[in-house]
């Protein structure tokens, strides 16, 4: 008879650190969860008038073909509601887009017309033009029309022109002659000039059709001007195109709109030119400081060239201080005629951000035909806003004729319904 204590050293123990082991295993192996579809729930849907959340998904799709990708929607379908069937198949393909979408793209017919499509191609342009722009460039030829095509085509050339310009240059070939083509070789021309600038020009200006070699070189315009002038110089005096001389003429302006010549410059251009480079020059000088535009409009020698020019400055100066704009008005040293064509466009321009200041900037204006001009433009501002207001505003023009002119176009306002 094995005495008690022997028993246990010889069963209990062994029998005990078997017990233990189990449980110890057990505490340190993971609870094993259910395989989870690549599909979460659906989501329940918005309440009237929200929109619906797109969901994101970080795991990789379990798919690898499009078999897969379509018995899987098949499925959605099948087992679950309309509505829930809709959100989860969008959600399914929103993250196949993002890891896959030369899988996803074969699908878009799943989302409907709306934001959810608008922004599935737009995820799915952006990561199939980082992975291989050229297969994109050929889905969206042979996939979609219209609009849609348009924006996928500009899209994969200017991404395939980043790596390899000359790849997307001869992809344009394969497009008709559209809007799509000539705006895929304003992209790819823009892009290849930051890249080789001397290998851009040499392609636009080989271009065959006029209107593409056109559009190619006004799009090099600015950097010609910038690292190539005297070949901006001679295309602007040799070009056929009008478009191109007019293009080439504002490049080279805008790289004379800082120096003290510049005024000199748009002189030195021919007559049907000068109008273009100059606005070119108030532009920028109106963006940097429109006081600088001011002080260079002062001598300009056409009045058109300077109402244009003024636009652009007084647009600024509305943008900035609204208050500053009567002094300017009043500092202004114009060419005969000028003011007179202003002051309307003026007080309308003004009244549109900062009503009251343009409404004391008329009222305290001399009587004669620039307070009557300027009130012409707030009659404008106000006569479908507040036509009592404006109605108020055109009585108190001095002319007899200019107000009943005015007041006559009010009371038409009234009869015949605004077209929205």
């Amino acid at each position: 008879m094995i005495p008690s204590i022997s028993l246990f050293r010889f069963v209990g123990i062994p029998l005990g650190c078997l017990l233990g082991w189990i449980l110890l295993a057990g505490c340190g192996r993971e609870v094993q969860k259910p395989k989870e579809s690549a599909v979460a729930r659906p989501a329940e849907s918005p309440p009237a008038g929200q929109a619906e959340p797109v969901q994101t998904f970080p795991q990789l799709p379990p798919w690898e073909n499009r078999e897969e990708v379509a018995t899987e929607i098949t499925r959605l379908k099948e087992s679950l509601s309309e509505d829930e069937a809709r959100l989860a198949i969008r959600d399914l393909l929103f993250n196949l887009a993002f890891f896959r979408p030369e899988l996803a793209a074969p699908f878009l017919s799943e989302i409907q017309s709306g934001d959810d499509r608008e922004r599935f191609l737009g995820m799915l342009v952006a990561r199939w033009g980082e992975i291989d722009p050229e297969k994109l460039f050929r889905w969206g030829q042979d996939s979609l029309t219209g609009s849609e095509q348009m924006r996928v085509s500009r899209d994969a050339l200017e991404a395939l022109a980043k790596a390899d310009p000359v790849a997307a240059a001869t992809l344009v070939d394969e497009l008709p002659f559209s809007e799509a083509r000539l705006y895929a070789v304003t992209d790819i021309a823009h892009t290849w000039a930051v890249i080789d600038l001397s290998r851009a020009y040499e392609w636009v200006a080989g271009l065959t059709d006029d209107e593409e070699r056109e559009w190619g070189l006004s799009t090099l315009s600015r950097a010609l001007a910038r690292e190539r002038p005297d070949l901006a110089r001679t295309l602007m005096e040799s070009e056929e195109s009008s478009g191109v001389r007019e293009a080439m003429a504002r490049a080279l302006a805008g790289e004379q709109s800082e120096s003290d010549s510049a005024l000199d410059f748009v002189r030195s251009l021919p007559s049907e030119l000068q109008a273009a480079a100059s606005d070119e020059i108030a532009q920028r000088l109106s963006r940097r400081d429109p006081e600088l535009a001011l002080k260079y409009l002062e001598g300009a020698d056409d009045a058109q060239m300077e109402i244009a020019g003024l636009r652009w400055a007084w647009t600024e100066i509305l943008q900035r201080d609204p208050a500053r704009a009567a002094a300017s008005f009043s500092e202004f040293d114009s060419q005969e005629g000028v003011k007179e064509e202003m002051a309307p466009w003026l007080a309308t321009m003004w009244y549109n951000v900062d009503s009251e200041g343009a409404s004391r900037w008329v009222s305290e204006l001399p009587d004669g035909e620039m307070r009557d001009l300027a009130i012409e433009g707030l009659v404008r501002a106000l006569r479908f806003e507040d036509p009592d207001m404006a109605d108020a505003w055109a009585n108190d023009i001095a002319d007899e004729t200019r107000r009943q002119a005015v007041l006559q176009s009010l009371s038409y306002d009234r009869i015949v319904p605004r077209i929205e």
